[in-house]
C-alpha cells in the first residue's frame, strides 16, 4: 500500500512538471516568432489563467528562492524539450518584489535575440496524499467486494443446496422428490434432468423387485415343497440347462471368428478355428452324455 502511495505522488508530480514545461516550451517558441515590436502584445495574449507573461530586454527571475526546489524537475524537462535552452539562458526563482513568497515563481526563458520572455507563475504544491484516507477507502472497497463476493456465491450455490437435499432424501427410500424447474436456462436444464433421473431410477427398482421374485419364487416353491433334497435336483438341472445352452453359444461364436467378411484383418487363423470348432463339438457330445445320464441314470 505504502509503495502504490509513493508511486501515485510521484506519478502526479512528474505529470505536473511535464505540463509545465510543455507550456512555458510553447509560449518561448510563440513570442520567438513574432516581430519584436508585437512580442510584448503577443505575451499578454498567451497570459491567462496561472500565467502572467512579459516580454522585456533582461530577466524578472532572480535565481533560488523558497519553493525552488520542488521545480527541479519542471526544469530538467523544459531542457529535455526546448534545445535551444541551457542552464546559462534560463533561470528560475522568484522576483525580487516577492523573493520571500514561496507560492509565486518566475522563469526566465531567454530567446535568440537576448531578450526575455519571463513567466509568472502560481506554484501550486501537490499535497501528500494522507496514508490514513489511503488506508480507509482501501478497507473499505475491499470489505465492500468481499460482501458482494459473499452474496454472489450465496446466489450461484443456493440451487445446489437444493438438489442436494432431494438427492439426500430420494437415497434414504422416499419417493420421488421434485425440484422445481425455475430459474436460469441451465439450472432449469439440471433441474429436469434431476427429476428424470429419479422417475428412471424408481422405475429400475421396480423392475429389479419384479425379476428377483420371478427368479425367487420358483426356487423358493420347490424348497418348500420337496424339501433339501428337491432343492439339491433343481440346482443340478439349472446346471445342466446352462451347460446344454453353452453349446449354442460356442458353435455361432467359432463360426462367426472364421467368417472374413465380417471380421476383416481380425479373422482367426485356420487352425484356432479348428481347434476350436474341436472344443466345441467335445463340449456338445459331453452334453448329450450328461442329458442321458441324467434322464436314464
Amino acid at each position: 500500500m505504502w509503495t502504490y502511495q509513493a508511486s501515485l505522488q510521484a506519478e502526479i508530480t512528474s505529470n505536473n512538471d511535464e505540463r509545465l514545461a510543455e507550456r512555458l516550451a510553447s509560449i518561448m517558441r510563440t513570442v520567438m516568432r513574432v516581430p519584436a515590436p508585437d512580442r510584448e502584445l503577443t505575451a499578454h495574449a498567451l497570459a491567462g489563467g496561472p500565467f502572467d507573461i512579459h516580454w522585456s530586454l533582461s530577466e524578472h527571475a532572480v535565481p533560488g528562492g523558497p519553493g525552488v526546489e520542488r521545480l527541479r524537475g519542471m526544469r530538467r524537462r523544459l531542457l529535455a524539450i526546448a534545445p535551444e535552452l541551457h542552464a546559462g539562458n534560463l533561470v528560475i526563482g522568484t522576483t525580487a518584489k516577492l523573493r520571500d513568497d514561496e507560492h509565486i515563481a518566475m522563469i526566465s526563458m531567454q530567446l535568440p535575440d537576448q531578450s526575455w520572455v519571463n513567466v509568472s507563475a502560481v506554484s501550486v504544491r501537490v499535497l501528500p496524499l494522507s496514508s490514513d484516507g489511503t488506508l480507509y477507502s482501501t478497507s473499505l472497497m475491499a470489505g465492500g467486494l468481499l460482501l458482494i463476493a459473499v452474496l454472489l456465491l450465496s446466489w450461484l450455490t443456493r440451487p445446489l443446496k437444493v438438489f442436494a437435499d432431494a438427492a439426500r432424501q430420494f437415497s434414504t427410500g422416499a419417493e420421488v422428490v421434485k425440484v422445481a424447474e425455475s430459474g436460469p436456462t441451465e439450472v432449469k436444464q439440471l433441474a429436469a434432468a434431476f427429476n428424470e433421473m429419479q422417475v428412471r431410477i424408481k422405475k429400475l427398482r421396480l423392475r429389479r423387485l419384479i425379476t428377483r421374485a420371478i427368479a425367487i419364487i420358483p426356487a423358493a416353491i420347490v424348497t418348500i415343497w420337496y424339501g433339501e433334497s428337491g432343492t439339491a435336483r433343481l440346482l443340478i438341472l439349472t446346471q445342466v440347462v446352462l451347460s446344454l445352452q453353452l453349446s449354442f453359444a460356442v458353435f455361432p461364436l467359432v463360426m462367426f471368428t472364421a467368417n472374413r467378411a465380417k471380421m476383416g484383418e481380425l479373422v482367426a487363423p485356420r487352425w484356432l478355428t479348428t481347434f476350436a470348432g474341436f472344443i466345441a463339438v467335445v463340449i456338445a457330445v459331453l452334453n448329450v452324455k450328461l442329458l442321458i445320464d441324467f434322464v436314464f441314470g
